[in-house]
């Protein structure tokens, strides 16, 4: 009865607000095209809402953080998840079993041994002062997650090691853990480091056997019989190697040796010595004896194409460098990739064995060796190649997995969901099925190109299928680059034709917004103003210069009504907020007022809904709801207040409304703003009703991060790969 009385009296005060006469009275007069309504109707406000539960469903590709061989089986911890890999035949490798990890939003290495899996899961934690929320404190920020893999389609967890630090290494031998973790409590990374020893004889329960405190910042961690290497750094900026005895699990330090006056890169063991590489590369050895015992030490310089190692690793007996390192050729970025394998049978003078350069569009890093087999991932993108010495020269590299880590664009288009990476790769995910590792796709530009600067597939019709991306000569901007991705078969995606503009050649960059068919542009020329703002409709026949009215603010925002743009002024400008122009793009039909400064909008069914960024005065958002049904006339329908401080993202199916954007954390008597999500029911169009709102909710990056299932109870965020989010409202 009281939301009856409410509408009502909303509708009411819409009607006296407005002013606008009937088509058959007298007074009636038909509206101007440059004509816009200002209207202040009343604002209902809603009680507290219930809370919205948010479920992670799943975590699709991702970054890579560690790899592991143990016989035909990889293993590769990618975004959220563990990925078994059998690689049996390398023709046909294929992705058999996965789990998602217990963090979600950690990433670290991963060892395998005797069908038991560590994955060493780190939290981005900053340092942490007194005056931090208990639950801030109470934060671990590393922990080890024990997993069973030793059935390999479906590996399940057994127990997970939290470590009292804020970032830690490890290395294991045998049924024995060792852990170097640093606290770092003022936040300057100086802070000493403690080395822990875990028995995992019974893994589902691991017992902490020794600790070692007080020792240097440790860089480097290797493990064997008996004994534990580490490279550090002291607090005079010394590189040092430690040598811990680690009888029956209880470290112990025994030697500490100045072993280079340059940074060490790497600590590692093949056969029966254990080697340091230092930055330049300097290669030193000694023959590892039982214990902390050391004989037949040895030096040597190590000749490779590069100056730089990333990685040293025990391929097939040999001692193998990976150098991932980029470099820039003529602005254009260049992967080495470089394989150096070298016969280290007389550690005094290595001999190079084998060089060759592993194919990838980007630098590959985290190197796992296993008998003559070679894994190699892209930490930022989830990549995998491997690499197989037993096969012929020309043969022995697969790409496993083109990999799909970093998005910068994701949009629902019927039953697709699409994604458009930095690196130009456009995919397309499966939905309503299990989704694999390797989503299908195209590559929609080159790689070689700079990242991605604007794309958006949302527009309607032909237009809403172009790709944008400017490239860059000697670190200016030469042109633009228009892809067009048909995208309409649900099986397949293609490249389509592809367009470029060439720019003025400006000092310092090109701000770039992109929607459906329409481009604008604006150079910002050397020590001038900006130059004016540039638009362009694109089309399979070229571009040509447009004028769209009401657009002249890279801030503003564009939606379509079916073919005709609707212009939102996110600015305080004072004029119309909403402009609709016809398909012409010149032609305005009509304009409204009044809906303050706007954060974002979308329409759904001729209905805009528009949520205003915070109002000073009340401290919460609204959100407007616009009928477009006669385009030459926008109507306010209706108004609520938001629970919101402010609103950056809003996405909707037929029946479902998601806003997206910061609220008051509960109480914070200093006004802390955190990421809040609400839930809104518009089946009823001109009268949403908030189901439930969630704060702490993951928030996008962009206003492109996020995309919703028609089923209003999924709801896909882009970041670094794809989460799948369900949300029940009690």
């Amino acid at each position: 009865m009281q939301r009856s009385l409410l509408l009502a009296a909303s509708l009411i005060v819409i009607v006296l607000t407005t002013g606008a006469a009937r088509a058959d009275e007298a007074t009636a007069e038909p509206p101007g095209p440059a004509r816009f309504h200002i209207l202040l109707p009343f604002v209902r406000t809603e009680r507290t809402p219930p809370p919205l539960r948010l479920t992670t469903e799943s975590r699709l590709g991702g970054p890579s953080s560690g790899v592991a061989i143990e016989g035909d089986r990889g293993y590769q911890v990618q975004g959220g998840r563990l990925l078994v890999w059998d690689l049996a035949d390398m023709d046909a490798a294929t992705v058999i079993g996965q789990m998602d990890l217990p963090w979600a939003d950690a990433a670290g290495p991963l060892t395998v041994e005797g069908g038991i899996a560590l994955a060493l899961q780190q939290r981005r934690c900053g340092s942490v002062s007194p005056s931090d929320p208990p639950e801030v404190r109470a934060k671990p920020c590393v922990q080890i997650a024990v997993i069973d893999i030793r059935n390999s389609r479906a590996p399940s967890p057994l127990s997970a090691i939290p470590i009292g630090g804020q970032s830690a290494l490890m290395s294991r031998w045998g049924d024995w853990l060792y852990v170097a973790a640093t606290i770092d409590e003022d936040g300057l990374g100086a802070d000493p480091s403690m080395l822990l020893a875990y028995d995992l004889t019974q893994p589902a329960a691991p017992v902490l056997t020794g600790r070692l405190d007080g020792l240097p910042v440790m860089r480097q961690l290797v493990a064997g019989a008996d004994l534990v290497a580490a490279t550090g750094t002291k607090g005079d900026g010394s590189s040092r190697m430690l040598l811990f005895e680690t009888r029956q699990g209880r470290p112990r330090l025994q030697r500490d040796l100045s072993v280079s006056n340059s940074e060490v890169d790497a600590l590692f063991t093949v056969g029966d010595r254990l080697w340091l590489l230092a930055r330049n590369r300097e290669l030193q050895s000694w023959r590892w004896r039982s214990g902390t015992h050391f004989d037949e030490q040895a030096s040597a310089m190590l000749a490779a194409e590069s100056w730089i190692v990333d990685e040293a690793v025990e391929l097939d007996g040999q001692l193998c460098t990976f150098d991932g390192y980029v470099e820039n050729v003529r602005g254009a970025a260049s992967p080495l990739n470089q394989l150096a394998c070298f016969d280290v049978s007389d550690p005094s003078a290595p001999a190079p064995s084998l060089s060759m350069t592993v194919e990838a569009d980007e630098p590959l890093r985290l190197p796992a060796a296993g008998g003559s087999r070679l894994l190699l991932s892209a930490p930022n993108r989830g990549a995998m190649v491997m690499v197989d010495l037993r096969r012929s020269e020309g043969d022995r590299q697969r790409v496993l997995d083109r990999g799909a880590g970093a998005i910068a664009a994701l949009v629902r288009r019927g039953d697709q969901l699409l994604s458009w990476e930095p690196q130009g790769r456009l995919r397309r995910w499966e939905l309503g099925a299990p989704i694999g590792p390797e989503p299908r796709g195209i590559d929609a530009l080159p790689a070689e190109t700079v990242p991605i600067i604007s794309t958006d597939l949302s527009g309607d019709g032909a237009g809403g299928r172009w790709l944008v991306r400017g490239h860059r000569f000697s670190g200016f901007p030469a042109y633009l680059w228009f892809i067009a991705a048909e995208v309409d078969d649900p099986k397949a995606l293609k490249r389509g034709p592809e367009r470029q503009l060439f720019l003025s050649g400006d000092c310092n960059g090109v701000d770039l917004t992109a929607s459906g068919d329409l481009i604008w542009y604006q150079e910002t020329q050397c020590f001038q103003s900006p130059a004016p703002l540039q638009i362009l409709r694109v089309s399979d026949a070229g571009y040509l210069p447009a004028t769209l009215p009401d657009l002249d603010e890279m801030s503003d925002q564009v939606l379509w009504l079916g073919s005709r743009p609707v212009v939102l002024n996110r600015s305080d400008s004072g004029g119309p907020d909403l402009t609709v122009v016809d398909d012409d793009y010149r032609t305005v039909l009509g304009r409204l007022g009044g809906l303050g400064r706007v954060g974002a909008a979308v329409i759904v069914d001729q209905r805009a809904y528009v949520a205003t960024a915070v109002d000073g005065a009340r401290d919460v958002a609204q959100l407007h709801i616009v009928d477009l049904a006669d385009p030459t006339q926008p109507t306010l329908a209706d108004s609520m207040e938001l629970p919101l401080a402010d609103t950056s993202v809003l996405y909707a199916s037929a029946t479902r409304l998601l806003v997206s954007g910061l609220a008051r954390r509960p109480g914070d008597h200093l006004g802390g703003l955190e990421p809040a999500l609400c839930s809104l029911d518009i089946s009823v169009p001109t009268a949403p009703v908030i189901a439930g709102c969630a704060q702490g909710a993951p928030r996008p990056s962009g206003p492109t991060a996020w995309a919703l299932d028609p089923d209003g109870r999924h709801l896909y965020v882009a970041n670094n790969g794809l989460t799948v989010l369900r949300f029940d409202v009690p």
